[in-house]
């Protein structure tokens, strides 16, 4: 249960990235992608489909809440569905 360092997850991150990008080029529009879009990507999918921000706290391992509110920008799809919801 150690951690596993910064240099590991760019390492498996990358080979994983490069062969999604081989299976599905057209998927792919910019020139690089990071781990830190990865991660931010996925936060945002998850406050969109309703997951508190206290438990993608968690997830993220975010120390603080108001690390994790950096991802409460919603689009305005995500918010009108969330509006409607409460109707």
């Amino acid at each position: 249960h150690e951690k596993m360092t910064v240099s590991c997850v760019e390492a498996i991150y990358k080979k994983h990235l490069a062969e999604a990008k081989r299976r599905n080029p057209s998927l792919f529009h910019e020139k690089s992608y990071s781990p830190h879009s990865m991660r931010h990507t996925c936060a945002m999918h998850m406050l969109e489909a309703g997951i508190p921000l206290m438990a993608i706290k968690n997830f993220l391992g975010h120390a603080f809440l108001a690390t994790t509110e950096q991802y409460a920008r919603l689009t305005q799809g995500a918010v009108d569905k969330h509006i409607k919801s409460l109707s």
